[in-house]
């Protein structure tokens, strides 16, 4: 959950986490896990919001964790520490304060780089850091298709929304190359359009809005949700492209690593 959700979230004393989210976890364990190595794993968040992703990560796969936001302020830093009591997870509010005499093995970009207006020189930025090299892992996720560029864009910080092509040819001109790609959440597109359409009619003020911090529903309603996002990666985002059929989603991601060839 992006940090400005969050603190949405808590000014209406929510406290359950978002459906998407918590699916969003299992998909992208999914997704990467096949390509980690079978040891205990270094790993870096870069934009990680609340860090419930790497809570959920790092309880899966032993390691040690950076989780970085440029929102942390010390407060929430405590908050966080707080909430979640991860002893693997030590929080930094920018890239330069981690001074680690090690390999990343794994960082995650997720619905990051969509806030910025040169995402390329970020992009240059990250994968120059001393603690980056050939074997290191990136996987980015971005939300798909800016047709759907929505008031929750608006009110979160979107810059734009993504195509598969377009994200592939971002990473690629920062010095990455693809090695796996894809799509996740078809059934939401659907809805996301409808909300577009109703934003449009009714002239809806995007400052209103609250994002995945708005969730207030019990635990039933949310593992009901949580379950039919999982099912719909495992249909559409895993079984159809295993047989060769992409089925576009709301988000988009690309698994990375350093182009070698290009240095």
């Amino acid at each position: 959950m992006d940090i400005k959700e969050f603190q949405a979230g808590q000014l209406l004393e929510t406290e359950a986490n978002h459906p998407w989210e918590m699916a969003r976890f299992t998909v992208v364990n999914d997704i990467i896990s096949k390509h980690l190595p079978k040891r205990k794993i270094v790993g870096l968040d870069l934009g990680c919001g609340d860090i419930y992703f790497l809570d959920q990560f790092a309880k899966k796969h032993a390691g040690a964790y950076y989780a970085v936001d440029i929102a942390f302020t010390k407060d929430i830093i405590e908050e966080l520490h707080s909430k979640y009591q991860n002893p693997n997870i030590t929080l930094y509010n920018s890239l330069e304060e981690i001074n680690v005499g090690f390999k990343m093995d794994v960082v995650f970009v997720m619905d990051v780089i969509e806030h910025i207006d040169h995402p390329v020189d970020f992009i240059k930025t990250l994968i120059s850091q001393k603690y980056i090299d050939e074997n290191t892992l990136f996987l980015f996720t971005v939300p798909a298709y800016q047709s759907l560029f929505s008031n929750h864009d608006k009110w979160i910080g979107h810059v734009k929304r993504y195509t598969p092509k377009l994200l592939k040819r971002e990473v690629s001109l920062a010095g990455l190359q693809t090695i796996h790609s894809g799509s996740f959440f078809a059934t939401l597109l659907f809805p996301r359009l409808l909300t577009k359409i109703t934003e449009k009619i009714k002239k809806a003020d995007y400052e209103k809005s609250t994002g995945a911090g708005g969730w207030r529903h019990g635990k039933t309603i949310t593992n009901c949700f949580k379950t039919i996002l999982k099912t719909d990666y495992y249909i559409f985002g895993k079984f159809f492209k295993k047989i060769g059929i992409k089925i576009p989603g709301l988000s988009t991601y690309v698994v990375c690593k350093l182009n070698v060839n290009n240095e």
